[in-house]
């Protein structure tokens, strides 16, 4: 894992536990059921939303380069008949790409 990855990650964390998820009033398994954007839609105070968000935008987009950097090449997963491997990393990177655009364009 790259560097810029595991800094947006513990950021993200810290925030999260420390300044987040006290403020949420859900029990961490109903957190768990939540994707980036519904945590933010559920966050009142502004700043802590504000903040929650950068560090959230933060953490997808190292997500994507990290996860691009990695994924195989579609032609060798073609002659190895092993195309679901590809249209799982497509879909991950869909999720978080959904994820992302939700993020920045929330108002």
């Amino acid at each position: 894992m790259n560097s810029a990855l595991q800094n947006a990650r513990r950021e993200y964390e810290e925030y999260f536990v420390n300044t987040v998820f006290p403020v949420l009033g859900l029990t961490e398994e109903a957190v768990n059921e939540l994707g980036f954007y519904e945590i933010a839609q559920r966050i009142h105070n502004s700043l802590i939303k504000q903040k929650y968000r950068s560090l959230a935008i933060e953490l997808l987009e190292e997500n994507l380069r990290g996860h691009q950097a990695e994924r195989p090449r579609a032609v060798e997963l073609f002659e190895a008949k092993h195309i679901y491997e590809l249209r799982e990393w497509q879909k991950i990177s869909n999720e978080w790409e959904e994820s992302l655009w939700a993020l920045v364009s929330q108002q």
